[in-house]
């Protein structure tokens, strides 16, 4: 694996785990819980990140088909730091309904392995994944278009970083149950 895509990748795994040895802290009522009817449980929002990088994934493997992929330039370069910006702010994004989460999402346990197992083949893809392919377009994101591997990886991150700023606001809700 080319170092500069090892370090990214084994930073994105330190947050999955840090984030993961927080939650295993949790209760199944807690993990459950919802500030309000219409809002995300924290297994929702662990879901819905699987589900992000299992698309994510999905793509990767399909584009790393083609024979030949365009080198991402300075469009790409300027749309994935406005992501990054946009995903580090206070706003709250839809997300997109092919990977909103179910009513009642995977036990924690079970969503636990699937990351695990997503990760590993994220591990297995970057791997393989030839060097002259390193600035290649080779995910489309579904708001800002074509970028490379490591504006994928970059992206990855902030999208996780995001989402622990909604758990932490899921458990500072004043209902928020105690733990058991």
């Amino acid at each position: 694996m080319d170092p500069k895509i090892a370090k990214k990748f084994q930073a994105l795994e330190n947050q999955r785990n840090d984030l993961l040895n927080e939650l295993n802290q949790l209760t199944p009522e807690q993990l459950s819980f919802s500030p309000v009817p219409d809002r995300w449980s924290i297994e929702q929002v662990l879901y819905h990140l699987i589900q992000s990088e299992q698309g994510t994934m999905q793509y990767l493997g399909k584009k790393i088909q083609a024979e030949a992929l365009p080198r991402a330039g300075l469009v790409s370069a300027v749309k994935s730091l406005s992501l990054t910006i946009a995903l580090r702010s206070p706003l709250k994004f839809k997300a997109p309904q092919r990977i909103a989460p179910p009513q009642q999402p995977p036990h924690y346990g079970e969503l636990v392995r699937e990351w695990e197992n997503i990760r590993q083949s994220l591990g297995e893809f970057l791997e393989v994944l030839p060097r002259e392919r390193n600035h290649s377009v080779i995910f489309r994101h579904p708001v800002i278009g074509y970028i490379n591997i490591f504006q994928t990886l970059r992206f990855l991150q902030e999208h996780i970083a995001h989402h622990i700023k909604q758990i932490q606001r899921i458990r500072s809700a004043p209902n928020f149950p105690s733990g058991g």
